[in-house]
């Protein structure tokens, strides 16, 4: 996720929305120039098309725009998740809000044992976490309380009969439940001669209370989800095909999405493989 950030003009390679869009009508009138003979039969319908693609993105541009709110304060009592486009800007705001808590930290050191790699970790090895600290749920809760991805708020820490902590969430749904340590599982996949079908082995395990800190996220991270309330937050710019599709498709309306930089056209990243053969089925 650390990777370059898209520029005006794109030298990076990364063709923006309005750059294909007019590309795409400029060649379509340059055909239209041509002579008779060789000219398409759908050029008329292909510039009318682009220019109609290209009026429609300004249009929608405009009113995403409309939620451009830098100086937008939040309610405390509200639940907003900011998406950012790397885990730097995550990270960061993550330890400022956390900062800002003048409740004491607890700090919580996840167990990894067999073979499972740090870098897939679900949530932090060592997990600093406070009383007002806004976080999100990493499994799918067997009692159905809460889903992978569940935003809330931590509002106590108690022991538990055996003197293990467990850490009480105040849920987004209005919810409050504790939370106690979770095991995940790594998988090996290999294929078995003697059944003759794909099979799979547990090669190592990680345990930990299944939550991380989420004043905000990656966009990356944030895909398969949607949140009521949205922070995006893209910084120098976004650098992937999708990026702010993800983001912005993320919120569940437009009065939910607050936007922190104006939307550009630059900032939608597009493949210029799928739009041209998109450009191929009308």
């Amino acid at each position: 996720e650390e990777q370059r950030h898209g520029r005006p003009g794109h030298d990076d390679g990364y063709p923006c929305c309005h750059c294909l869009l007019e590309r795409q009508v400029a060649g379509a009138r340059s055909a239209s120039r041509a002579p008779r003979g060789r000219a398409d039969k759908n050029v008329g319908r292909l510039v009318e098309r682009g220019q109609r693609l290209v009026t429609h993105a300004a249009h929608h541009v405009h009113a995403f725009n409309s939620r451009f709110k830098p100086n937008y304060k939040i309610d405390p009592k509200e639940i907003y998740i900011s998406l950012t486009t790397t885990n730097a800007l995550a990270e960061r705001e993550n330890t400022a809000q956390l900062k800002l808590l003048a409740t004491p930290s607890k700090i919580y050191e996840g167990a990894v044992s067999g073979e499972f790699d740090k870098k897939s970790l679900p949530t932090a090895q060592i997990l600093e976490i406070k009383k007002g600290a806004q976080v999100m749920m990493l499994n799918n809760d067997v009692d159905k309380r809460w889903v992978n991805g569940s935003l809330g708020v931590v509002v106590g820490i108690k022991a538990d009969p055996e003197g293990e902590d467990v850490i009480i969430v105040d849920l987004e749904n209005g919810a409050r439940v504790d939370v106690k340590k979770f095991s995940w599982e790594i998988y090996q996949y290999y294929f078995d001669t003697d059944s003759d079908a794909l099979s799979s082995k547990i090669m190592g395990y990680f345990t930990q209370y299944p939550l991380k800190l989420a004043w905000a996220v990656t966009i990356h991270k944030s895909q398969g989800q949607t949140f009521d309330k949205v922070i995006i937050d893209v910084g120098f710019g976004t650098f992937a095909h999708g990026q702010m599709y993800v983001a912005l498709s993320r919120a569940t309306s437009l009065e939910g999405i607050i936007l922190k930089q104006p939307l550009n056209p630059r900032h939608i990243l597009l493949d210029e493989r799928v739009v041209d053969f998109m450009a191929t089925q009308e």
